[in-house]
């Protein structure tokens, strides 16, 4: 099931060289019950597959600015939350519940203008603590029970983009091409 959403944004220009953004996001809670149809299901899942489809309704966040230094070097900044719509997991679980991770992030990159061809190189990165489900096993490595258990995610991106003047000068011959 896909959750209803909704989402809103706003772009501000406090100078000529400075922009800055807020984006909102609203997820609609959606029930628990997974539907197998047809006369004989097929099994699905294994030891680390939540068949719930129950997800609690949440909100995200995001801002952002990009900030003109010279007319050819520029740099965009970043601060967003992935907050987890997964439902709680219990204290003494007895099945794999999806890990509920609450995530905050921050990105930064530096834009370089050389001649109409843009690059940007930057780094994002994201930071989460939550709960998730283990597995207990025993001596011959075979599951046992379901625990809950605490939960750290750290990611890091580094990223390279850019190149427009090259992209949109292809999507101009293609569009001579049609013609």
């Amino acid at each position: 099931p896909i959750p209803a959403q909704l989402a809103a944004g706003l772009e501000y220009w406090p100078a000529e060289k400075v922009m800055l953004a807020l984006n909102g996001w609203f997820y609609g809670p959606v029930r628990s019950g997974l539907r197998v149809e047809g006369p004989a299901p097929v099994p699905v899942g294994g030891l680390f597959f939540d068949e719930d489809t129950a997800r609690r309704p949440t909100g995200n966040v995001a801002i952002a600015g990009e900030f003109s230094i010279t007319r050819r070097v520029s740099i965009q900044t970043g601060f967003f939350t992935d907050l987890s719509s997964a439902v709680k997991i219990p204290q003494n679980p007895d099945r794999y519940y999806n890990p509920r991770i609450q995530r905050l992030g921050g990105t930064v990159s530096l834009g370089i203008d050389i001649k109409g061809i843009a690059f940007a190189v930057g780094s994002t990165f994201i930071y989460g603590k939550g709960d998730a489900t283990g597995v207990v096993v025993d001596p011959n490595n075979q599951p046992l029970d379901y625990t809950r258990t605490q939960a750290t995610s750290r990611i890091v991106y580094l990223h390279l983009t850019g190149a427009t003047r090259s992209t949109s000068g292809l999507g101009d011959k293609a569009a001579e091409g049609m013609k």
